[in-house]
């Protein structure tokens, strides 16, 4: 009935309270007072360091988060009746402090006077959480309805943007897949809320709302996934003019493929009428197997990149060791390479293979898009044997593209056969769509269906031009 000593201290010793910013204000706010032991951690640092420069380091960097949680505290109010929420708030914010400090060791170089965007977002997100859990049940449900139409309003806004710069652009861009992808999430999460706001709450519906928006999530997050990949190549397109990750991303564009293809073939399985569980345990299995591919080769690239980026590091620090004197005899390098280059109409043989590796894999991406499409809005189960005989098409027109790339010498002849691969691929997707609308089984079987259609070679595809012309400095 009445509460231990041990517990009496806890819930009054609000004194000793800190999670390192406006202390004793912050403490009478969260009336806690158990994560003094962070306080504790941070001391003892301090007293053991050696170091007093990484002392004088943490301490400012020490600020800067504080100073962040202090204005955030600022625009929030806090229910002092809510004890067990402020108090798991509060160790949350510490949490994520500690392991900001823990890693300033690696990052002494860097300057502490901006907070890091990783460390920032984590306390945004923890922010917003601790508002969402703190609402009331009709509150919650404004604040939904409101994201939704928020979420509405910014794929309105990049759909606009995207047929200004795009006006015969056939496929969404990636940007606006993420929007629209952001407005699911935000209907799923709105959907969540109502089903918790009813008063006779049903657990079932509950837990399947629950399901739709972590799916929602995990759908926006593949794809902010594949965006900043994109920029990562394209940084390392910028400050690694190579040949060394081309193949390599060339590899991965082409995974994806695959990967989309064993969705399809699975969708397909289970949307026939008779079930066959052994056919879709091996279409399952194929799906695994083919993600587990894409998988290992982006941890390749992962693990590349580390290792040029450490070595990058160990050649920046040997320069510096240097004496000045060492670096004069390096200045003839430059007359050697440099000067054919403007002059040349001919770009210089590592600028063609870069050349040809981006046109690989704007082409494995452009099929990767249509395969998407077609699996969102064409996948009918009686309709197997064209979606099966398209796939092939396209397959074909791939490898074609891959080996005619290798041929050609210049810039020009690699756009044109891009743009006419574009084009067929078009074309074969076009005379696919007609058959469904029509209802006639049409197997295109022909291998090379560009020739007979010239009819629909005006309608390339934009998208290309700005990934060939992108990595241009």
């Amino acid at each position: 009935m009445f509460a231990s000593k041990s517990e009496r201290k806890v819930h009054y010793s609000i004194r000793k309270f800190s999670i390192g910013v406006a202390s004793v204000v912050v403490a009478s706010l969260f009336l806690g007072g158990v994560v003094h032991a962070t306080e504790k951690e941070g001391s003892t640092q301090v007293v053991t360091s050696s170091n007093m420069a990484k002392t004088e380091h943490r301490k400012a960097a020490k600020q800067v988060v504080d100073k962040y949680i202090e204005k955030m505290l600022s625009e929030i109010q806090l229910d002092k009746r809510k004890h067990t929420q402020n108090l798991a708030f509060n160790i949350k914010l510490s949490r994520i402090q500690t392991e900001y400090l823990r890693k300033l060791n690696v990052l002494k170089e860097k300057s502490e006077a901006e907070l890091p965007s990783e460390i920032k977002a984590k306390l945004d997100a923890a922010f917003e959480q601790f508002k969402k859990d703190t609402l009331k049940p009709g509150e919650k449900v404004e604040e939904a309805q409101k994201k939704v139409a928020e979420a509405e309003k910014k794929a309105k806004d990049q759909k606009e943007e995207d047929r200004r710069n795009y006006p015969t652009n056939t496929y969404k861009t990636l940007e606006l897949d993420i929007a629209e992808s952001d407005v699911e999430v935000k209907k799923a999460e709105l959907e969540l809320v109502k089903e918790e706001a009813k008063e006779s709450r049903d657990e079932e519906k509950i837990n399947q709302a629950k399901a739709k928006v972590e799916s929602k999530k995990a759908e926006a997050t593949r794809l902010e996934k594949i965006k900043t990949d994109r920029e990562k190549a394209e940084e390392d397109r910028r400050n690694y003019p190579t040949n060394t990750y081309k193949t390599l991303e060339l590899e991965i564009a082409e995974s994806d493929v695959k990967v989309k293809e064993a969705e399809l073939e699975l969708v397909k399985e289970e949307a026939k009428e008779s079930r066959d569980e052994e056919k879709i345990n091996q279409a399952k299995a194929k799906v695994e197997s083919k993600k587990a591919e894409a998988t290992r080769l982006e941890k390749i690239k992962t693990d590349r990149k580390k290792a040029e980026e450490a070595k990058r590091k160990a050649a920046e620090e040997d320069k510096v060791k240097e004496k000045p004197e060492h670096q004069k005899p390096t200045t003839p390098a430059p007359d050697t390479k440099p000067s054919p280059q403007p002059e040349g109409k001919k770009p210089s043989v590592p600028d063609i293979n870069q050349e040809k590796e981006k046109a690989k894999l704007a082409v494995a991406t452009y099929m990767s898009k249509i395969l998407d499409d077609i699996q969102k809005h064409h996948l009918q189960k009686e309709k197997h044997r064209q979606i099966v005989a398209l796939i092939k098409e396209l397959d074909e027109l791939k490898k074609q593209a891959l080996s005619e790339i290798d041929n050609v010498n210049t810039k020009v002849e690699i756009e044109n056969t891009v743009h006419k691969i574009f084009a067929d691929m078009d074309a074969v997707v076009t005379k696919f769509k007609k058959g469904l609308t029509q209802d006639t089984p049409k197997e295109p079987g022909n291998k090379k269906p560009s020739a007979p259609k010239p009819g629909m070679q005006p309608s390339p595809q934009p998208e290309v031009k700005p990934q060939l012309e992108k990595p241009k400095p």
